[in-house]
C-alpha cells in the first residue's frame, strides 16, 4: 500500500474525529485534550525509561573497557614475566639430573 492510499483511508476518519470534537463543548474539549496531554507524557516516559536505563548500561561498560584498556599494559608485562619464570622453572627441572630414579614419599 502506497502512501496516497493510506492518507486516503486515514482523512475521512481524521474529519469525523474533527467533527465530533467541535460538537463538544469548550469544557470538554479542555478536559479532552488535558487527557490526551496526559497520555503523550505517560507515553514518552514509558519510552525514555527503557532508553535511559540502556544510556546507563552502556555508561557503565564503557568505564569497564577503558578501565581494562588502561590496565592491558601492566597486565601484558606481568604474564610476559610469567612466562619467563615458568622457561626457567622449566629449564632447572631438565637440568636436574635424578640418579636414583624418581621417589616417592607416600
Amino acid at each position: 500500500m502506497n502512501i496516497k492510499q493510506q492518507f486516503s483511508r486515514i482523512t475521512p476518519l481524521i474529519a469525523k474525529a474533527k467533527a465530533s470534537y467541535d460538537n463538544l463543548s469548550a469544557r470538554e474539549q479542555k478536559l479532552l485534550l488535558g487527557g490526551v496531554a496526559v497520555l503523550i507524557i505517560i507515553g514518552i516516559l514509558m519510552v525514555m525509561q527503557p532508553i535511559s536505563s540502556l544510556f546507563s548500561e552502556q555508561a557503565l561498560e564503557l568505564a569497564k573497557v577503558e578501565q581494562e584498556a588502561r590496565n592491558i599494559g601492566s597486565e601484558l608485562t606481568r604474564y610476559q614475566r610469567l612466562v619467563d619464570r615458568r622457561k626457567e622453572v622449566e629449564q632447572e627441572f631438565k637440568s636436574v639430573d635424578l640418579k636414583d630414579g624418581a621417589l616417592s614419599h607416600l
